[in-house]
């Protein structure tokens, strides 16, 4: 697991004349549950993708336990290196994958072996309960098993990090409860440190 540290982030876009983030600083503990709550252009999915390393700050630093990954304005540990799961709003599913090669895209990059995939792929459907839909392409799932294969493929990397965008938005107010539910339980089962952003309150548990 890790800690995040950010130090006096800011990020400008357009030549000065956005700023999305002006002087940010705080402390994620390894292990723990922390939420970005704000409306929307807030700065929060900015702030995220600054700590994905999909962005850089325009000043500041950004520390991954006591490691910098980011300074003023320079990439330092690129995301690959992050050890980092994230799921996005819209869950970014492959329309032309089943759920297991969903889950299991990660891990083909990595080249690993077909047994190593497979094991690590059955290992957390079940934790998240969708072992019965691995054969299923997305258009075949509810919109909650979907979200759950989003999260079994943030997860199945074992990331020491994992990072929410407004994860529960697409869902309806019955699945958007147990949705919540179940990535508290998951999240405190597996210890990896969690960070949500989201514009309700709710969200952020």
């Amino acid at each position: 697991m890790v800690r995040i540290v950010a130090r006096s982030i800011s990020k400008v876009f357009k030549r000065g004349s956005v700023v999305a983030l002006d002087n940010v600083s705080l402390v994620v503990e390894s292990g723990s549950r922390f939420g970005v709550l704000g409306p929307s252009g807030a700065g929060k999915t900015t702030f995220m993708r600054i700590v994905a390393g999909l962005d850089v700050p325009s000043s500041g630093e950004l520390l991954f336990d006591d490691r910098v990954v980011a300074s003023n304005g320079r990439l330092v540990v690129p995301p690959e290196d992050r050890r980092i799961g994230m799921v996005f709003q819209t869950w970014a599913l492959y329309p032309n994958l089943t759920a297991f090669e969903n889950i299991a895209f990660p891990l083909t990059n990595m080249r690993l072996s077909r047994g190593e995939i497979r094991r690590r792929v059955e290992e957390v459907a079940e934790i998240l309960d969708i072992s019965h839909v691995l054969g299923h392409y997305p258009r075949e799932l509810s919109g909650g098993q979907q979200q759950r294969v989003a999260l079994a493929r943030a997860l199945v990397k074992n990331p020491s990090l994992l990072l929410l965008d407004e994860p529960f938005s697409n869902l309806d107010a019955r699945m958007r409860d147990s949705a919540r539910a179940l990535v508290k339980d998951v999240q405190g089962r597996l210890g990896v440190t969690l960070l949500i952003v989201s514009h309700d309150p709710a969200d952020i548990f």
